[in-house]
């Protein structure tokens, strides 16, 4: 069963551990230890970076998983991910980003080539966190590392400086009139770049 179960979290067939050290007897959570180690080794062989720290009480320890900026650009070229163009590409053919009625800017998008990458925006965070969950998902069944108690749960979560700032320049919960929270046109893009849209 100990097999069986790694071999239902474990979906890829380049990086899987050898299961062969799960076959003899273990005990539930000897196999838990041994399936977190594994999961370590396959997040690492996928060019992903771990940092571990300690919940403040000191009885949860978190997983931090990040990407590189060069990882990400070959993750987002291989699954073909759009991304806008940027305002250089624009004044390269000589045009200007067209905009809605209000003014708003309305680029095209494209899916990302490292080729042409400095015709492109930014990643932003939660491009990073799409590209990061959507490739670990081709690898790891992340919801049945879960209901075998590997991990506790996931969550995707974006930069704390970027929301710091978002709480600084769009809601400030010592301002006492809920109805100035509402995001100002300013705010809209930082908004959307953090949370999606």
């Amino acid at each position: 069963k100990a097999s069986k179960a790694a071999k239902e979290v474990f979906l890829g067939s380049k990086d899987r551990p050898d299961f062969s050290a799960y076959e003899g007897k273990m005990s539930y959570r000897m196999w838990q230890k041994a399936m977190r180690t594994e999961l370590a080794d396959v997040i690492l062989s996928q060019g992903f970076s771990i940092h571990s720290f300690l919940s403040v009480d000191k009885d949860v320890i978190f997983w931090k998983i990040d990407i590189t900026e060069e990882r990400m650009q070959k993750l987002a070229e291989r699954m073909m991910y759009r991304l806008p163009f940027n305002e250089k590409a624009y004044e390269d053919v000589d045009m200007t980003i067209p905009t809605d009625r209000n003014g708003w800017p309305i680029p095209a998008y494209a899916a990302f080539q490292e080729a042409t990458k400095d015709y492109f925006e930014d990643f932003k965070s939660i491009d990073r966190i799409r590209l990061l969950v959507n490739h670990l998902r081709t690898v790891i069944d992340l919801d049945r590392l879960a209901e075998y108690g590997v991990i506790q749960r996931y969550l995707h979560v974006g930069h704390y400086a970027e929301l710091m700032r978002l709480h600084e320049q769009w809601v400030s919960f010592k301002v006492s009139d809920p109805t100035t929270w509402l995001p100002r046109n300013v705010d809209i893009f930082e908004i959307r770049n953090f949370f999606g849209e």
